[in-house]
């Protein structure tokens, strides 16, 4: 019998920090946005870097191809065999030599020929007819290509060395150019006399690379003569600023997009979270003052009307019959208080009447009254 009995309610108030449904949309959102905006950026920037990338490598690559063609192999056999540096060639090529032993005096060198021979000639490093005419041609792959700064080398005795012949730099800044007749190792140099070689990063990857003056890709290709055979070598420093400046307009240009974008998102998320959530704090008030006993609330009027519903005008409408509802059994209950008091005081009545008549004094009034009755009857 007591499984049918219904339970009392005891709420109970819940003891935790009111935290607004606007702005749990907001930040869900926006965080939400954030995430999505930093994948999409990432995609992109790497996008954008590897197809930039790719371009320059393929404008690396056929400016190589045909330099490779420009280069007469004889010239620079000869060259490489009996060329003499000149005095700005002999002094530039101290500095080198120095600097890769680290001798102290290397500083000293370099400011000497720097002020001695100041910024580089027509004449190069060698005043050597040949040497001019590699020089010349070189000039001529720069005309084609001017962010390709090329130069030649031949292998040199002893495991991957080689020797430079002719660098474009030593025509316009000697202190970026290797000098005439400079001779070091380099595996990856020594294979571009070879094989069509690539200069790769640590981890085998074709990205730029940076140095004091700048951001560039590398490779090199063998100088063949008219057997065939490889006489040496060319390779060409290709300018890769474009990479980084892709990247630069990427990040700046990307990131007024997504602060507009972000600005304009977080307006609509506030305006859209204002129009779900102003209902419900109307009804959450309604509601309060229908559990105070006001049951004159219309809380339909705090949802939009139309053909469209959804689940904020069906709360609504629940609410508003929850409150009739309520409104009549409350009005039936105070019917049949009312009801079951009267039955009550009648009750009541009844028993006070009944212990009355059964007390010894209302018998004595009684049988009084009917002894009076019989005096006056007999009377009459």
């Amino acid at each position: 019998m007591s499984a049918n009995v219904p339970t009392k309610p005891n709420p109970k108030p819940r003891r935790s920090v009111f935290f607004s449904l606007r702005w749990k949309l907001l930040i869900g959102f926006t965080l939400l946005f954030s995430i999505v905006f930093a994948l999409a950026f990432y995609w992109f920037y790497n996008f954008a870097t590897q197809q930039a990338l790719g371009r320059i490598r393929q404008d690396l690559l056929d400016t190589l191809q045909g330099a490779s063609t420009v280069i007469d192999a004889d010239t620079l056999t000869s060259v490489a065999g009996d060329g003499v540096p000149n005095a700005a060639g002999q002094a530039w090529l101290a500095v080198a030599n120095a600097e890769d032993n680290d001798d102290a005096n290397a500083p000293a060198l370099r400011t000497a020929a720097t002020d001695v021979f100041g910024k580089a000639t027509q004449a190069g490093f060698s005043d050597d007819p040949r040497y001019q005419k590699l020089m010349d041609e070189l000039q001529t792959i720069h005309t084609i290509s001017p962010r390709a700064w090329p130069y030649l080398f031949v292998q040199a005795p002893g495991e991957h060395k080689i020797t430079y012949i002719a660098d474009l730099w030593a025509r316009y800044d000697p202190s970026k150019a290797t000098p005439f007749q400079y001779t070091h190792s380099s595996k990856r140099s020594y294979l571009g006399v070879t094989q069509l070689t690539l200069r790769l990063d640590s981890k085998g990857q074709f990205v730029p690379y940076s140095d004091q003056w700048g951001s560039w890709i590398s490779a090199y290709r063998p100088v063949l003569n008219a057997s065939g055979q490889s006489v040496g070598a060319i390779g060409v420093d290709f300018e890769a600023g474009y990479v980084h400046d892709v990247q630069t307009a990427i990040q700046n240009r990307v990131l007024w997009a997504f602060l507009i974008t972000y600005a304009g998102l977080f307006l609509l998320v506030f305006l859209i979270s204002g129009s779900l959530t102003r209902p419900i704090q109307r009804l959450t008030v309604s509601a309060e003052h229908l559990g105070e006993g006001d049951y004159s609330q219309d809380m339909t009027k705090y949802t939009p009307t139309g053909f469209v519903r959804d689940e904020i005008v069906r709360l609504a409408d629940v609410f508003s019959m929850m409150a009739a509802k309520v409104y009549q059994r409350e009005q039936n209950l105070r019917r049949q208080v009312e009801a079951l008091r009267i039955e009550i005081d009648e009750a009541k009545k009844q028993k006070q009447v009944s212990e009355i008549a059964d007390t010894d004094f209302f018998r004595e009034l009684q049988n009084k009254a009917q002894n009076m009755r019989r005096r006056h009857a007999g009377e009459d």
